[in-house]
């Protein structure tokens, strides 16, 4: 058995900067909704659920909220300088 609670534990420094809680998976078939209820239910407050999975010889993905996902594309169109009012409707 693992330990409990998030996969990857940041220093309060690194939380300021990375506000996700990672719950992450190393195997060949994934039961990925139970993972989903795990990562939720592990997260830290004021974080972000983010599952990381792996399968050998498979690059690695990330899943998180669609919305913290538009979130994070609407950041950084405003630091390049664009302007999607409506980039929900898309």
């Amino acid at each position: 058995m693992g330990m409990t609670g998030e996969d990857i534990v940041l220093s309060p420094a690194a939380r300021q900067h990375i506000p996700f809680s990672f719950e992450c998976k190393n195997v060949e078939r994934l039961n990925f909704w139970e993972c989903i209820k795990q990562t939720e239910a592990n997260r830290k407050d004021c974080t972000a659920p983010a599952l990381v999975i792996k399968k050998n010889r498979r690059e690695p993905y990330v899943a998180i909220p669609l919305d913290i996902f538009i979130d994070i594309i609407e950041h950084l169109h405003y630091l390049e300088g664009y302007n999607y009012e409506n980039i929900r409707d898309l």
